[in-house]
């Protein structure tokens, strides 16, 4: 059996409460070579509590960004990455936890398959705020090709970021995380990552970790960044993928079609051939991109 060496990447601001349950959930398991801790500017005890943590463990690393200044989750996910010495990379917020059988089905699949890049699965979410919890996870096993297309029309359930288990060398080629978003920045990697590698299902009937909801989430605090940010996601992905060689030509249809989705939903009702027209006079690069051309005349033949 090959080694599976995971890199724990743990982004902290003003997390005093929570940080070091996070960091000791990860600390035992034998997948995981280090945790590295990066404070983001915090102005409470959280770096003082990882420094701490540091000298009793060798492997946690504790990493600020340059003056101690507050960079937001994206910047300091990144700079975790860029240090990370294991060809694994897992994620934890620093008011979440993993459970003991955190990486048991990636190892499996790591050692199953040779294509593996990565694998996600199931989490708890506890609402310490109603004190209601639930299983938060796909409905069924999605084979990697198609796993693009369940991000998209979201009809498979969800995993999170604590759950995603992927290869650094994937990571970097996707282009890591957006700085410029303050929210989503998970879910816009994830279609990413989706689109070149091959991430499998893993663990989805029961929770590999747990995420807490309490009054300082950021999904709590700033909900109305998320209508915007979400805007923001589908442009990017319009443009990012549309355009790229890295991406099939399903993947593609996937978008139009869902962007089509959403036009029949929300907007006037008119037939994919005039969605495509209206969209390429909305963003007029589009015109010069051979799918548009192949989507369009591919409609006119099958008409």
């Amino acid at each position: 059996m090959n080694n599976f060496n995971v890199s724990v990447i743990i982004p902290v601001l003003n997390g005093d409460k929570y940080i070091e349950r996070a960091i000791e959930s990860a600390i035992p398991l034998d997948s995981v070579v280090e945790v590295i801790v990066i404070d983001d500017g915090s102005t409470d005890s959280s770096l003082d509590i990882c420094k701490r943590l540091a000298t009793l463990n060798s492997k946690i690393k504790v990493l600020t960004h340059k003056g101690n200044v507050h960079k937001g989750v994206s910047a300091s996910r990144n700079l975790g990455i860029y240090n990370a010495q294991s060809p694994f990379i897992a994620f934890l917020d620093a008011d979440d936890y993993y459970l003991p059988n955190r990486f048991d089905s990636e190892k499996q699949l790591f050692n199953k398959h040779i294509d593996f890049d990565g694998a996600y699965g199931a989490t708890k979410i506890i609402n310490t705020v109603t004190g209601r919890s639930e299983l938060y996870t796909y409905s069924q096993i999605i084979p990697p090709e198609l796993l693009f297309k369940a991000l998209v029309w979201q009809n498979y359930g969800h995993f999170h970021i604590s759950t995603l288990t992927i290869r650094k060398k994937t990571l970097i080629q996707a282009g890591m995380f957006d700085v410029k978003m303050p929210v989503a920045e998970d879910t816009e990697l994830f279609f990413r990552i989706a689109n070149i590698g091959r991430i499998y299902t893993g663990n989805i009937s029961t929770p590999i970790s747990i995420r807490t909801i309490h009054n300082d989430n950021t999904i709590i605090k700033h909900k109305s960044k998320y209508t915007i940010y979400n805007k923001y996601l589908y442009k990017k992905i319009l443009k990012l993928f549309l355009f790229s060689t890295h991406t099939s030509f399903n993947n593609k249809n996937e978008i139009i079609l869902m962007l089509n989705h959403h036009n029949i939903l929300f907007s006037e009702v008119m037939n994919e051939k005039k969605f495509l027209i209206k969209l390429c006079i909305t963003y007029p690069l589009l015109f010069i991109c051979p799918f548009i051309y192949h989507k369009y005349f591919q409609l006119i033949r099958h008409k």
